[in-house]
């Protein structure tokens, strides 16, 4: 009889094709969004800006910019048609992907902020704070939003490289864990049990040093984005709608911990010799 546990390789083998399904969506979801703001980028250069009066400088108009100087209320109507220009393309490309409202739900002015910083975002929602310098400090945004998108695409590529390869070592386990049976001592010579045991200290052995390789991954991530030790790091992003934010590392400690309780099982029949 198998050694009743619910981590057996069918459901080692529905984690991680549920983890590649997870960085499949993602990595489209994230290309969508990348070619989205360079469609954008390409109707903001399009936009007319002759005739707009400048607005004081947008220092740092990306995030934390210091604000742009009010124009007279003569100047907003002139600069209304740009800004409503902009609208459009925006809504038109960047919020017209096909899962915004599922995975955003946010209204224009929301999604600037969140996208581009709040003086960005002021200065495309309030006429009177726009001007010309508005215009390349929202080229420098969009530039920002496509490189972020780009960087996500790669984590999602080395993700997939890092799941596989722990799949390569874990499904093994887990399959020859199943084929497993507790000890019959009345059936069983000492020296087979102690095959087995030995057989599954190998095993385990497998599973830790896959658990440290996907640990190092992880740290390796961590700081290449330059995350402080309290932010979630991508895993926490990527896997948020899963029962665990680290899943092959929590496979790892199920198949160990299976692997420890046959053992344990086996110790006790060779300790009846």
């Amino acid at each position: 009889m198998s050694e009743p546990t619910s981590l057996d390789r069918e459901r080692v083998a529905e984690t991680f094709a549920a983890l590649r399904a997870s960085l499949r969506a993602e990595r489209r979801r994230t290309d969508a969004e990348r070619r989205a703001f360079e469609t954008f980028a390409n109707r903001v250069e399009d936009v007319d800006f002759a005739g707009v009066a400048p607005a004081g400088p947008l220092d740092g108009g990306v995030g934390e910019g210091h604000g742009a100087t009010v124009v007279s209320s003569s100047h907003a109507v002139a600069a209304d048609a740009p800004t409503e220009a902009i609208r459009h393309a925006y809504e038109e490309t960047v919020m017209a992907v096909s899962f915004y409202e599922e995975e955003y739900g946010d209204d224009y002015a929301e999604s600037l902020r969140a996208e581009f910083g709040p003086t960005v975002a002021t200065a495309l929602t309030d006429p009177g704070c726009f001007g010309p310098a508005a215009k390349t400090a929202l080229t420098t945004a969009i530039e920002r939003a496509v490189l972020e998108r780009d960087h996500l695409i790669e984590t999602c590529e080395r993700e997939r490289e890092s799941v596989d390869a722990a799949a390569d070592t874990l499904q093994p386990v887990a399959a020859e864990l199943d084929g497993l049976v507790w000890p019959a001592p009345e059936n069983d010579p000492f020296g087979a049990l102690e095959a087995r045991w030995n057989r599954l200290s190998r095993l385990r052995e497998r599973c830790e040093t896959a658990a440290t390789e996907r640990q190092s991954a992880i740290n390796e991530r961590r700081s290449r984005h330059d995350l402080p030790i309290e932010a979630p790091d991508i895993c926490s992003y990527l896997y948020e709608e899963h029962d665990s934010a680290y899943p092959v590392l929590a496979v790892c400690t199920g198949l160990v911990q299976r692997a420890t309780t046959l053992q344990t099982a086996y110790e006790r029949a060779m300790a009846r010799y």
